[in-house]
């Protein structure tokens, strides 16, 4: 039951991954090693899941019914987020780091983005750690260095952000939240 669960919910990925085909693309791309370190966490977290789908909990543990319900819970929220910020930023999504002002005109500060400034980060650190928590693994652990990972991340679209935005993000940055 809570494979077949996690599975259904990770259908996400594949609409996340088709609708990355329509992510606006800009005229040149600034950080061609950011794109490949983003690249190989998304594989990394991919095989990981894959594995337990497959073999089971990759070093489990085993603390009740509590951990799953808790996990599928925080899970189904970062999905949930996942879309809803997807949705929130429409056309106006591109890839990380790479901006067409000419095209991507608005800066998003409505729906998920009045929460958080970094909803879609929010939403797969919740992500992992649901998974890993439903399927009571030690993996959850790798929520700290996937955290500082889009930490580092966010930090650099921060300040690409300020060169495009420039006032009217740093006033979206003075009442908003990086996380939440």
């Amino acid at each position: 039951m809570l494979y077949a669960y996690l599975i259904v919910l990770q259908l996400f990925m594949a609409y996340w991954i088709f609708h990355q085909k329509h992510a606006v693309r800009t005229l040149h791309t600034y950080t061609h090693r950011h794109s490949l370190t983003t690249a190989i966490a998304i594989n990394a977290w991919i095989v990981v899941f894959v594995t337990q789908m497959i073999f089971g909990p990759i070093f489990p543990f085993n603390i009740g019914l509590a951990s799953i319900y808790a996990g599928l819970t925080i899970y189904t929220l970062g999905v949930g987020l996942a879309f809803w910020a997807r949705h929130s930023i429409g056309t106006n999504w591109g890839l990380p780091l790479e901006h067409n002002i000419r095209i991507q005109k608005n800066l998003v500060t409505s729906g998920a983005y009045k929460l958080s400034r970094n909803p879609i980060y929010v939403a797969e650190l919740l992500m992992l750690l649901g998974f890993e928590l439903a399927t009571q693994s030690w993996l959850v652990l790798l929520i700290v260095p996937f955290f500082i990972f889009n930490a580092w991340k966010i930090r650099k679209e921060e300040v690409y952000l300020r060169t495009y935005f420039g006032k009217k993000y740093e006033a979206y940055r003075e009442r908003t939240r990086r996380f939440i």
